[in-house]
């Protein structure tokens, strides 16, 4: 596997759209518990191992571990103790927001916007300009300027770098897919096969259909770890595609792009293409 890869793993979408706040101390859910008690400590830091056992519903003894390894990985710290509770005071547990960072790029209908944020999610830098229907070559152009004055003001390292975020116009994608129906403009993965894998990746169609630096994985967890491992430089964690929107680009005329779906359990393939007789 080279190591100039893409991943694009495919997410499952949550029953409500969001993170569901609840651990599980079945096996082999080390990551989930993880994520989870990072995500509270998050929301309600400064926080005790006593009332994260309490939220997240994991048995104090997996809160220790876990708040044991965030610490090793510097991603959270300690913010002093309770006070005026009866013998030792419990520790106090926090965000480290200088452990990592991610960049934010915001292109609106007459302006742009980047910002640098810590892990706590507070903005360090931010730069803005105005311009009218930015086009794709106009912002990767704007982002290649300003990104490393601010990561400078910041005083940010980039290997501190571990996600971008890009929020846009629900039209925007039609300045590179004209000719696309509208169902297939509103694809996760047609938008970031044309606004980022064929623009600041810089893949080519040919690239993409034959997985010239480009691989796929079904599981999140998978793809991020091929980045921290070094297969891959980077990794993009796709929504899960919707049956309806399937349906709308079927009936449009069109076919979906290359991993766009993942069913399972899957129907074996003779049942559809061989006759039965």
């Amino acid at each position: 596997m080279a190591d100039n890869q893409k991943f694009d793993g495919s997410q499952e979408e949550g029953r409500d759209g969001g993170m569901l706040l609840s651990g599980t101390n079945l096996e082999r859910a080390g990551d989930h518990n993880q994520r989870v008690t990072l995500h509270a400590i998050r929301v309600n830091g400064p926080i005790t191992r006593s009332d994260l056992a309490d939220i997240t519903g994991l048995t104090p003894p997996a809160i220790a571990n876990i708040t044991k390894r965030l610490m090793q990985d510097n991603l959270i710290k300690e913010a002093g103790r309770v006070r005026g509770a009866r013998g030792q005071p419990p520790l106090k547990l926090v965000i480290n927001p200088d452990s990592w960072f991610s960049v934010g790029v915001n292109v609106d209908r007459d302006h742009m916007t980047l910002v640098v944020l810590d892990f706590q999610g507070t903005v360090r830098a931010r730069a803005s300009r105005e311009i009218q229907f930015a086009l794709p070559g106009t912002v990767q152009s704007f982002f290649q300027r300003s990104i490393g004055p601010l990561l400078g003001k910041a005083g940010i390292n980039p290997a501190q770098l571990v996600g971008i975020g890009v929020a846009f116009p629900d039209d925007i994608q039609q300045a590179e897919l004209p000719d696309k129906p509208d169902a297939y403009r509103r694809l996760d993965t047609a938008v970031l096969e044309a606004l980022i894998l064929r623009g600041p990746a810089g893949l080519s169609e040919d690239d993409i259909s034959h997985l010239n630096g480009l691989a796929y994985s079904k599981d999140t967890a998978d793809a991020l770890a091929a980045v921290n491992d070094g297969r891959a430089d980077a990794a993009f964690i796709m929504r899960g595609t919707p049956i309806d929107q399937v349906r709308a680009v079927a009936a449009a005329g069109e076919t979906m792009p290359p991993k766009s779906t993942f069913f399972y359990p899957k129907i074996p393939t003779g049942l559809l293409i061989n006759p039965l007789e």
